[in-house]
């Protein structure tokens, strides 16, 4: 209960800020960031936007050929180094995607859970509508 607790506490603060929070993301429940927006990892000069949602996972309450996947692109930003790093999650993942980068000299790996709404038939969603949850651990 206080983890679900402290989830929606987190989740109501990073959607109050503006841009950027400092948050220190757990390996295991990340944190959600909507899109455009921005996160500090606490203890660090790192900080990781997502910068675009590409979703082809079939809708809800349609009939594809292919499941898709949704692609997330980060921007790691520190010190005014900037890394492109992008993922892409299958629409029926049975684990998380993740992704070793290294940015000013260090390495850290990024693990991307789930990106929310997913598509439902006749109700199209807005790139401001996604949030995505994932975190980012040092190596």
């Amino acid at each position: 209960m206080k983890k679900v607790f402290f989830s929606v506490a987190l989740l109501g603060l990073m959607i109050a800020c503006d841009n950027k929070e400092n948050v220190t993301p757990q390996a295991d429940a990340g944190v959600k960031v909507a899109y455009q927006k921005s996160v500090r990892l606490a203890g660090t000069s790192l900080d990781m936007k997502v910068a675009a949602v590409t979703d082809s996972r079939c809708p809800i309450n349609a009939r594809c050929v292919t499941a898709g996947s949704v692609k997330v692109n980060f921007e790691a930003n520190q010190d005014g180094n900037v890394q492109a790093v992008e993922l892409d999650l299958p629409a029926y993942p049975d684990k998380s995607v993740r992704k070793t980068f290294s940015l000013g000299g260090q390495s850290y790996q990024l693990t991307l859970q789930e990106v929310l709404p997913y598509p439902e038939a006749g109700k199209p969603i807005e790139l401001e509508d996604y949030t995505v949850q994932f975190s980012v651990v040092k190596q």
